[in-house]
C-alpha cells in the first residue's frame, strides 16, 4: 500500500530517515523499502543540486537566501517554513514544489490556503 503524506508530513519522513541512515549502515534494503512505501526519492535525486530545477530568479534568490542547496533540502522544507522566508509567496512556493515533482516525481504537498 502507497502512503499519501502531506509535504510536511514527508519533511518529517525525510528527516527521520536521515537519522536511520546514520544508524543502519549494512540495512540498506530496509531504508530502500521505506522509501519505497512513501514514494520517496532515491538519495541521489535528494543530493541534485536547486540548480538542476531550473527555476526563476526570485526562486532561486530565496533558496539561496535560505542556504537550501539541493532537492532533499527542499524535500524536508515545510510550506510554513518557505512562507515564512522574505520574499516568497504562494507562486513562488508552488514553482519549487512542481520543479521538485518534476525532477522527481514526488507528487508535493498542498500550498498553504489551497482547498484541495
Amino acid at each position: 500500500m502507497i502512503v499519501d503524506l502531506t509535504a510536511d508530513e514527508r519533511a518529517v519522513v525525510l528527516r527521520a530517515l536521515g537519522a536511520l541512515d546514520v544508524h543502519t549502515r549494512g540495512e540498506a534494503d530496509i531504508v530502500d523499502g521505506i522509501r519505497a512505501k512513501l514514494r520517496m526519492p532515491p538519495p541521489e535525486v535528494l543530493a541534485l543540486s536547486v540548480n538542476a530545477l531550473g527555476l526563476s530568479v526570485r526562486a532561486a534568490n530565496c533558496l539561496a537566501n535560505a542556504k537550501i542547496e539541493t532537492v532533499g533540502q527542499i524535500s524536508a522544507t515545510t510550506d510554513h517554513q518557505f512562507l515564512r522566508m522574505n520574499h516568497l509567496g504562494t507562486k513562488t512556493l508552488a514553482e519549487i514544489r512542481g520543479a521538485v515533482e518534476r525532477i522527481t516525481g514526488e507528487r508535493p504537498g498542498p500550498v498553504a490556503g489551497e482547498i484541495g
